[in-house]
């Protein structure tokens, strides 16, 4: 049985799913009217049908992993999610300060800053702490958030074009799933 790389992801997830949900007593509790010999060879039998199924499942689980990443290897797949984490954190980052509002001064106006900040030192205050020392100046201009806004969009662009890649590779290649294992998954339902 072949299946592609995206529906080998999601037949790992629902095998996960079955490992997870099956039982697996290591104890029973035997009341005072049970049978203790039949009470425990029950819980013995459905501890080695949980483990057997467990063992069985977590095979074929690892081994379609081993498959679907070769494959996906293969296919770029490792790369083209680089390329998408690569971009998710430099538009994350872009996007933040490019969100300022206060944005530098022109030459003009920082000097004219500088200059009322000056002229308010030669007036007299009650107290020193009432005095402006220093002012902020932002070191990011309204030209340069422009420019990130449109690399934002560009790299948006970038990031659909390796999507697109993305889907591909994970929809065209396919690993080979053995009858054997395809076998264990119909006889557990995940098929």
């Amino acid at each position: 049985m072949k299946l592609n790389l995206r529906k080998s992801s999601a037949l790992q997830l629902a095998i996960s799913e079955q490992i997870a949900s099956t039982e697996m007593p290591l104890s029973v509790s035997i009341g005072r009217y049970d049978n203790p010999v039949k009470e425990r060879d029950s819980a013995v039998a459905k501890f080695k049908d949980g483990y057997n199924k467990k063992r069985a499942l977590i095979a074929v689980l690892y081994s379609i992993r081993r498959k679907t990443a070769t494959a996906s290897e293969a296919a770029g797949v490792s790369n083209l999610l680089a390329e998408i984490a690569c971009i998710d954190k430099i538009v994350g980052m872009l996007d933040s300060i490019s969100r300022i509002s206060v944005f530098a001064k022109t030459d003009a106006q920082l000097d004219a800053a500088i200059t009322d900040l000056r002229n308010e030192a030669s007036i007299p205050v009650q107290y020193a702490h009432q005095r402006r020392e220093s002012f902020e100046e932002s070191v990011i201009s309204e030209d340069q958030v422009k420019v990130w806004k449109d690399e934002i969009a560009a790299k948006k662009r970038e990031k659909q074009g390796f999507s697109d890649s993305l889907l591909d590779a994970n929809v065209k290649n396919e690993i080979e799933v053995s009858e054997q294992e395809e076998a264990i998954l119909k006889k557990y339902g995940i098929l």
